[in-house]
């Protein structure tokens, strides 16, 4: 049975062509939609192409065509200047001719390559090394040669003050005859050992004691001593304010004449604590509530 349009139907029809562009329409696709018949701008079309799409006749320069290759891709044809191209090769491309400057060429190596016709300076000649490199005639002073020997290495060669040498030795290493201060001497000790003719500054001396070590007359303030006790330590004439004295408490602590503002006492109604008395309903107290909308409203309990 065929159905003709009726008016419901031709109605629906309109509705469905005049689609919001979110949802799909064959005549209106949304441009994130792939539509043949409606070739959205934003989708392929051999026609119509989008810049961003593929086109053999235009192309755009985000895409590979033959014609006109993005620098991005490889093109042997020469038209591309930036692509590879014997007669015509760009700068960052390889031509054994015109060789840039970051490729090797046998003619003109690049300072980083080897040549043994033009000797780089960063690199090893034997008639002309480069001072990081090694040449037993001309050793640079961080490489190894027996005639200047690097501070660095260990050489037998008295030449050599920063090295072992009885007869020179460094002042870094030991010398029974020339002892360096960082070494034992018992006429000269180091501060940092013990001698008991004479005795650092560090170590325990019972004629002058250190101020980090215990001394019956005079007590590091650290250390406790009946006779000076510490303002830090508990003393009954001296109480810290830190600690507890019923006849001076401190204000961190409790005291029954002088309440903290924190703590709770009925004879003293602080503002921020309950007291029905002083509330004028419930717990809008006069210092906290006011109605909002009425200004002449008297903040007085019974009114």
């Amino acid at each position: 049975m065929q159905l003709y349009p009726t008016p419901a139907l031709l109605s629906l029809k309109k509705k469905l062509q005049h689609t919001n562009k979110h949802h799909f329409n064959h005549e209106r696709v949304n441009k994130h939609h792939f539509n043949p018949k409606h070739n959205n701008k934003h989708h392929f079309n051999p026609k119509h192409t989008n810049k961003q799409h593929f086109n053999t006749k235009h192309t755009n320069k985000h895409h590979f065509n033959y014609e006109r290759v993005n620098k991005h891709h490889l093109n042997l044809n020469p038209t591309n200047k930036h692509h590879f191209n014997p007669k015509h090769t760009n700068k960052h491309h390889f031509n054994p001719k015109h060789t840039n400057k970051h490729h090797f060429n046998h003619e003109r190596v690049n300072k980083h390559h080897f040549n043994p016709k033009h000797n780089n300076k960063h690199h090893f000649n034997p008639k002309h090394t480069n001072k990081q490199h090694f040449n037993p005639k001309h050793t640079n002073k961080q490489h190894f040669n027996y005639e200047r020997v690097n501070k660095h290495h260990f050489y037998l060669n008295p030449t050599n003050k920063h090295h072992f040498n009885p007869k020179h030795t460094n002042k870094h290493h030991f010398n029974p005859k020339h002892t360096n201060k960082h070494h034992f001497n018992d006429k000269r000790v180091n501060k940092h050992h013990f001698n008991p003719e004479l005795v650092n500054k560090r170590h325990f001396n019972p004629e002058r004691v250190n101020k980090h070590h215990f001394n019956d007359k005079r007590v590091n303030k650290h250390h406790f001593n009946p006779e000076l006790v510490n303002k830090r330590h508990f003393n009954p004439e001296r109480v810290n304010k830190h600690h507890f004295n019923p006849e001076h408490t401190n204000k961190h602590h409790f005291n029954p004449e002088r309440v903290h503002k924190r703590h709770l006492k009925p004879e003293f109604n602080n503002k921020c604590d309950f007291v029905p008395e002083h509330n004028k309903q419930n717990f809008n107290n006069k210092h906290i509530y006011k109605q909002p909308f009425n200004n002449n409203t008297s903040n007085s309990p019974n009114s």
